[in-house]
């Protein structure tokens, strides 16, 4: 499950640059879009599956709210909005997949703040919460408690650190 990397950049100044996942039907717009987080500031991790893009990567034509596939680590591009509602079926038939992969992600940034924290109870509580990723119903919810996950982890760490080094300093 290795990603792919994408740097985007904003077209214009005022651009939005962003990555959404297509995972499902929508009543409204017909295709449900799950903004993904960036794992670094302007850096995207992409899977097989199937994208919305928003920027530009430098070298290459910009991506104006493009539908992608990726698939065997080649993205196509330039797909229109028709091949994308024929590919639904192949969309929903991959949300175990794409649930599993993103659970995978969320248990990397935990280990990353279990690293970064070494003391028992932070580790039990990291433990604790990979074992409450088994209730997440779909990927929708578990790309969104990444997104929440990353913007939170630097803070989750400063917090653990700073309790436990005067849990331990009373002890």
């Amino acid at each position: 499950m290795e990603a792919k990397h994408i740097q985007l950049v904003a077209v214009g100044p005022d651009e939005k640059v962003w990555i959404a996942e297509i995972t499902d039907e929508d009543e409204t717009f017909k295709l449900k879009r799950d903004f993904l987080p960036e794992q670094a500031s302007g850096i995207w991790d992409i899977y097989p599956g199937w994208y919305q893009i928003q920027g530009l990567v430098p070298g290459l034509e910009p991506f104006q709210k493009e539908y992608v596939k990726v698939e065997h680590g080649e993205m196509t591009r330039f797909l229109n909005f028709r091949w994308m509602l024929q590919e639904l079926p192949k969309i929903k038939a991959y949300e175990p997949q794409r649930l599993e992969r993103v659970k995978h992600q969320l248990h990397l940034e935990l280990n990353e703040i279990k690293a970064a924290v070494p003391f028992e109870p932070v580790a039990e509580e990291i433990e604790r919460q990979k074992e409450d990723l088994d209730f997440l119903e779909n990927s929708s919810q578990a790309i969104a408690g990444l997104g929440m996950l990353r913007q939170r982890k630097a803070s989750m760490i400063k917090q653990y650190t700073e309790y436990f080094q005067d849990w331990e300093e009373q002890w």
